[in-house]
């Protein structure tokens, strides 16, 4: 029997579990994170009279919940009977996971304030659940990309490319500012 035709190694059946487990916890993870934006943008505005961008937080909600069940659908489809085959499908998901996840912080961070968010506690939250449930250096390098995507947003915002939104009180002054931010003093 040659190696290519032999029964796989524990380690090789055990690998694509734990990943599958780590994607099946993101999905889970995810469908719970749509709809608490979707709640928190209702209850910020109409209950607490926060002014925000509610339409682009709407949007984000949605957004969450429509990638995540086509996620979902993908998850069941990576299925295979040879576990490379699985592993290989199951990395895939998992990048655009994280991926689509990042993209939709990024826009949830835009929305509420940027580099001064309240919400960037959840992309800490994002960034230790991907390092704790990946394996090996990937949970550096998604924690890397995690918080390069956060200095491009701040640069971005800081150069007057996209306007800074700010989460406020409705008795405040507005929300968003389309001009750059006046040099700070030497």
């Amino acid at each position: 029997m040659t190696e290519s035709q032999a029964e796989p190694s524990q380690l090789d059946v055990l690998v694509p579990r734990d990943l599958a487990a780590a994607s099946t916890r993101l999905i889970l993870t995810r469908w719970a994170a749509g709809i608490l934006v979707l709640l928190a943008t209702f209850s910020s505005q109409r209950l607490l009279g926060v002014v925000l961008p509610a339409t682009g937080l709407y949007l984000t909600g949605v957004a969450i919940l429509v990638y995540n069940a086509a996620l979902a659908v993908q998850a069941r489809r990576a299925v295979s009977p040879d576990p490379a085959v699985y592993l290989r499908r199951l990395r895939r998901l998992v990048v655009l996971q994280v991926g689509l996840d990042w993209l939709c912080m990024a826009v949830f961070l835009h929305l509420t304030g940027g580099i001064t968010s309240p919400g960037i506690v959840f992309l800490l939250i994002h960034m230790l659940m991907v390092a704790i449930l990946l394996p090996g250096v990937s949970s550096y390098l998604y924690v890397a990309l995690g918080v390069g995507g956060l200095l491009v947003l701040a640069l971005l915002e800081a150069g007057g490319i996209l306007p800074h939104c700010t989460v406020m009180r409705s008795s405040s002054r507005p929300r968003s500012s389309s001009s750059p931010r006046p040099p700070l003093p030497p």
